[in-house]
């Protein structure tokens, strides 16, 4: 028998950084950058 379970999760990624007050994906990139972490960016935008 071939079980399945689903995984379902919320992306609260908007709320979060405006509860530190940071606005722009730009002031994630570089507060992470100083954490040694590097996002590759996505400049085309796809709405």
């Amino acid at each position: 028998m071939n079980v399945q379970k689903r995984v379902d999760f919320h992306w609260n990624l908007r709320k979060l950084m405006a509860d530190r007050n940071l606005w722009k994906s730009t002031e994630l990139v570089t507060l992470l950058r100083s954490r040694g972490i590097t996002l590759s960016l996505n400049l085309r935008r796809t709405d």
